[in-house]
């Protein structure tokens, strides 16, 4: 649903079904580190580096929310390292997907809620280039 409200590509449709397949599959393992996800990736086929990116720093938005409450928020380099690593739009989509289950949705998320006005803030992505469901 969220692919079609964003009119994404068949390939970003297919990411974004593919990416929630596999995004916690490090959890398999016992473990919530995003390492394990990828080091599973590898095992069980090649990705490219775009989706593997993508398994990586899908929940980047609670740790950089919480530098950002100790008055240590992500730099302009490391925003503009994130935006080279992954496609940000497709990023903050499933971050959106991924949070659909919480209380009250996604919106009562706040990390989330922070990290994507950030983004669009920073123009790594445009305003209401994200269009939820």
């Amino acid at each position: 649903a969220l692919a079609r409200e964003n009119a994404l590509s068949d390939d970003d449709t297919q990411t974004l079904r593919n990416l929630a397949l596999v995004h916690d599959i490090g959890k398999t393992l016992g473990t919530a580190r995003p390492e394990a996800s990828e080091n599973l990736l590898a095992r069980y086929g090649e990705f490219d580096e775009g989706f593997a990116n993508l398994v990586k720093y899908h929940d980047i938005n609670l740790p950089w929310y919480q530098s950002m409450q100790r008055g240590e928020a992500p730099s302009d380099s490391a925003w503009a390292r994130l935006s080279k690593r992954v496609n940000l739009r497709l990023l903050c989509l499933f971050m959106i997907a991924d949070r659909a289950d919480c209380p009250g949705g996604w919106e009562m998320n706040a990390p989330l809620v922070w990290f994507l006005a950030e983004a669009q803030h920073r123009k790594l992505v445009e305003e209401h280039s994200v269009r939820t469901v």
